[in-house]
């Protein structure tokens, strides 16, 4: 074909496409879609709709990224007055509800139905859940991500080679692949920690949320040998799962997935192994595994109860 009938064509062609109506836009237009954090308090959910319709009924649908054999997802149909323009909250009160905790991953999204029988879902957003009390402080090193509140640059990246060695450590006894990403996030303190988990046994220092690569621990500066403890026995929490995830309910016994973790940290100490060996001896403790899904709430017995568990 010669060079003038291709443009020829061309022209007809853009002639064409321009006079093919543009996309309509949906009826039901959002102008706010949002949520606020209040943590440890709640959060609430923010949506402001208008319609050229009646607005009749609205639903949010939330949940969280957490790993599940089944959809865990959390719906509220809304209470409100029917019209043309609505604006609405909802607020998850972690008291009543149970706590959603920083570092989580959120997502959310409501639908919107008129009175005209339009219906708008709106594009599903996800958060990253984060403590707005306080300001953070983070680092990386590879799949890992450590945040933290108290303490210079070098206890970030000290607590992040940690949970590094640990993670190769694991990889090596266990042949866990371990491809992450992780995040660790560090509170200053028990206390802070324990307003953030809102509920938690009380001499909890630690938790490893299984599914989500997350780990929440109070870690002040000063507290490292704490800290060469607590990073690699949750990291191998994380692995562990990583590991044994299955829909059937078949897991570890407490006594063994402690225990792993226990020997993720290192030996025991003479001190460590002989008050064992002495509570056994006493009566104080019976033998596992007859006890091997019980560990203590009290945060004596519950120390002896890990040695326990890695000292088997």
């Amino acid at each position: 074909m010669k060079k003038s009938a291709w443009f020829c064509l061309i022209g007809i062609l853009c002639l064409s496409l321009g006079h093919f109506p543009a996309q309509a836009q949906s009826a039901i237009q959002v102008s706010e879609d949002r949520i606020v954090l209040d943590i440890p308090e709640k959060i609430t959910f923010q949506l402001s709709v208008a319609s050229s319709a009646e607005i009749q009924s609205v639903e949010l649908r939330y949940g969280t990224a957490q790993r599940s054999c089944q959809d865990s997802i959390a719906a509220r149909r809304m209470d409100f007055q029917p019209g043309q323009s609505v604006e609405l909250e909802w607020r998850v009160e972690f008291a009543e509800l149970g706590a959603l905790l920083p570092g989580q991953r959120l997502w959310w999204q409501w639908t919107v139905r008129d009175a005209a029988g339009n219906t708008l879902t709106t594009p599903r957003k996800e958060q990253t859940l984060q403590d707005q009390r306080y300001e953070w402080q983070s680092t990386t090193n590879g799949p890992l991500t450590v945040e933290w509140i108290e303490g210079n640059r070098s206890f970030g990246q000290q607590l992040a080679t940690l949970a590094a060695n640990a993670l190769k450590k694991l990889q090596r006894d266990t042949g866990a692949p371990g491809l992450g990403p992780y995040l660790l996030v560090i509170y200053p303190d028990d206390t802070s920690l324990r307003e953030a988990l809102v509920q938690s046994s009380q001499w909890a220092g630690g938790v490893a949320i299984t599914g989500e690569n997350l780990i929440l621990l109070g870690i002040a500066p000063e507290w490292m040998d704490w800290a060469e403890e607590a990073v690699p026995h949750e990291m191998t929490h994380l692995i562990v799962d990583d590991l044994t995830f299955n829909c059937e309910g078949v897991t570890l016994p407490t006594w063994l997935e402690e225990g792993l973790a226990m020997h993720t940290e290192g030996p025991l100490t003479s001190f460590e192994r002989n008050a064992v060996l002495q509570a056994l001896e006493e009566g104080t403790r019976a033998p596992l595994p007859t006890k091997d899904d019980y560990f203590s709430a009290y945060g004596e017995q519950a120390n002896l109860d890990y040695r326990y568990s890695q000292l088997i």
